[in-house]
């Protein structure tokens, strides 16, 4: 009768509440606590026991030389993998939860990381690599772009092969009196979603103000048929939005000094909506309607609107094709070599527009940065939309009403 090898393995479990910072920072903590003594496992604590054909058998080494052997072993895993509970998954390939965790976290942090698009800035500078010497040369999209750039260069920069070597190591020269540097920035960080309420606590929202009978909060005024965007109204304009619309309301049902507005009325109910409505408008308080989303195309990735010279404009569109021609600069014979093609998304605010209905009147307007605004006074921008295409043009007076929201580089 042959011998084997058999191991006979006892599983004890016990569950205990660390506090830390991560998961992985826990198990550190529970496991010097373990070596402490502070946590004893007792027959309690028993919760099964596998036994099995040792892997130091030898009929077991002999199974893991054969390569038929192994090669049953892995056509069978493959066809029973989706059968295999999760955490077993997990112990098989990281060995523990909190190990899963963390890398899961750091490839979700780097794969965005690599989904965010970079600039990469060229500079001249002395040698010492100071600030103040940097010169701009040109913006590239990838380093690989900057390397071709530097080696299509060498001889003009007058650089030697292991210069070269030790700028794409290094991101830099060094040892030379005119160095050349690399820098990395980010081009389009990724917002961060948030609703408009989620912005401020959402106290600032359930703030109720009241006068006589009436009482509103910015959060009721969000909600109406027709929302407004409360995330900019103060207290003092809550508090005279309130009075408005009690004292508006009385007076237009005539009221006398001892009668109330009876919300149970229904020609009640229905003034004091209106003279709401009305005082908040009278507050200049937006409509989320009246929000506008559009696209501005740029050689510049850093541009910020100003409209701060008493005749200066901005002009955006609702068509990515238009955006993308002046992105590429089409019309002004193209890209230059320190700039790059940008489209700007931004959010802009237009409660009061003229409209344009003709390509003649619209070809009036003349420059494009530049507009006679007291032509069009009491308005806050001009809208068009051509005949023949789908595309809406804006054009705002004022850089206030904007809001950038995304920098996109295009390919």
């Amino acid at each position: 009768m042959k011998k084997y090898k058999i191991v006979i393995e006892e599983t004890r479990r016990k569950e205990i509440g660390v506090a830390a910072k991560t998961p992985g920072l826990a198990v550190c903590q529970a496991e010097e606590e373990y070596n402490e003594g502070k946590h004893v496992l007792c027959d309690r604590h028993f919760v099964g026991a596998d036994i099995a054909l040792s892997e130091s058998d030898t009929e077991v080494k002999e199974a893991f030389r054969n390569p038929k052997f192994l090669d049953f072993i892995k056509q069978r895993f493959e066809n029973m993998q989706d059968l295999i509970p999760i955490q077993d998954k997990v112990r098989l390939t990281f060995g523990s939860m909190d190990n899963a965790l963390y890398e899961f976290r750091e490839e979700e942090t780097e794969r965005q990381r690599a989904a965010t698009p970079r600039i990469f800035l060229l500079y001249r500078c002395d040698a010492w690599h100071s600030v103040a010497s940097k010169e701009l040369i040109a913006s590239f999209t990838s380093f690989e772009q900057v390397m071709a750039y530097m080696r299509g260069n060498q001889l003009k920069f007058r650089l030697l092969n292991r210069e070269v070597e030790e700028f794409e190591l290094h991101g830099q020269t060094q040892d030379r009196e005119e160095n050349y540097c690399c820098e990395e920035i980010l081009a389009n960080p990724v917002p961060t979603p948030c609703t408009t309420q989620s912005k401020k606590d959402r106290r600032f929202y359930d703030c109720e103000f009241s006068y006589g009978k009436s009482s509103i909060t910015r959060g009721e005024l969000e909600e109406m048929a027709s929302p407004f965007c409360t995330e900019n109204v103060s207290d003092e304009q809550m508090n005279q939005i309130v009075w408005d619309t009690e004292t508006g309301t009385r007076e237009r049902l005539r009221l006398a000094p001892n009668e109330d507005i009876d919300f149970e009325n229904e020609r009640h109910r229905e003034v004091w909506w209106e003279e709401l409505e009305a005082a908040v408008n009278r507050q200049n308080v937006p409509y989320y309607e009246d929000f506008i989303d559009v696209l501005h195309g740029t050689t510049d990735p850093e541009v910020e609107f100003c409209t701060r010279d008493n005749d200066a404009v901005i002009y955006f569109t609702d068509d990515r094709e238009t955006a993308k021609k002046f992105a590429y600069a089409q019309d002004c014979g193209g890209l230059g070599l320190d700039e790059l093609p940008i489209i700007i998304h931004a959010t802009i605010l237009l409660r009061n527009p003229y409209y344009i209905h003709t390509e003649e009147e619209w070809a009036k307007l003349g420059d494009i940065s530049v507009i006679d605004k007291s032509k069009f006074h009491g308005y806050d921008g001009i809208v068009f939309r051509k005949d023949d295409s789908d595309a809406t043009c804006y054009v705002l007076f004022d850089a206030a009403n904007c809001k950038i929201t995304e920098r996109e580089i295009l390919e």
